[in-house]
């Protein structure tokens, strides 16, 4: 973590970036093709490319705000909150709670904490374990692994295979930095797992990038010893 950001810029920068990928990037997403997974994209977070009345759409966040492609056109929208980003975007707000239940709640109003260093933080944290789990899945191709999606109701990247996840959390309740993980299916047990669901290591900014891929694949091994 970089010296001048404090767990407190981060935590609520995330939180905001949470509630941006639930009532307003996954909305429209799911709104137009029925799919609410999100992607890493470079600087932050977004949607994949999809179609709108036969226009190209994508919707990010950087540090610079909610940037909208549609077309030939391209805006960047400074975060405020919920309701004036939906408004300045033309996007129908609220998360698609016929498919998930969000965690953050759909306040239109609520002053979002967007801190510029915080988003470039998670990132870069982001951009790693996106570049792990490439890595990671191409290696065990055989073993058909998912493709990498951006869960907005978990904040998560992740993939599975051979019924356990592997991913890269932003945060959450219970761990509020930003951590690594593998999550059998079934209930673990061993020295591994360090919580009731799995495994969890809390990202090492001074760590190599490797490592995050190192982690997935000893997961790997302690979740299927004969794989």
């Amino acid at each position: 973590m970089s010296p001048e950001l404090t767990t407190a810029q981060i935590v609520a920068t995330r939180q905001s970036l949470q509630m941006i990928a639930e009532h307003l990037m996954s909305a429209d997403l799911h709104r137009h093709t029925g799919r609410i997974g999100l992607r890493q994209t470079p600087g932050g977070l977004g949607t994949p490319t999809f179609i709108v009345d036969g226009v190209t759409r994508q919707l990010r966040v950087t540090n610079a705000g909610l940037i909208v492609r549609h077309g030939d056109d391209r805006t960047t929208h400074a975060v405020t909150s919920v309701g004036q980003l939906a408004d300045d975007a033309a996007i129908t707000p609220g998360a698609p709670t016929e498919v998930y239940s969000p965690t953050t709640e759909c306040d239109l109003d609520a002053p979002l904490v967007f801190d510029p260093a915080a988003v470039d933080h998670l990132a870069r944290f982001l951009q790693i374990g996106a570049e792990a789990l490439a890595r990671f899945a191409t290696i065990h191709s055989d073993e058909e692994p998912t493709a990498a999606q951006l869960w907005p109701e978990h904040f998560d990247l992740a993939l599975a295979m051979n019924e356990v996840n592997y991913g890269a959390c932003l945060g959450d309740a219970a761990l509020e930095l930003p951590y690594f993980y593998v999550a059998p299916w079934a209930a673990p047990t061993g020295e591994f797992w360090t919580e009731t669901w799995g495994a969890a290591l809390t990202w090492d900014t001074t760590a190599p990038a490797d490592d995050a891929f190192a982690y997935f694949d000893l997961g790997r091994a302690t979740a299927s010893p004969s794989a």
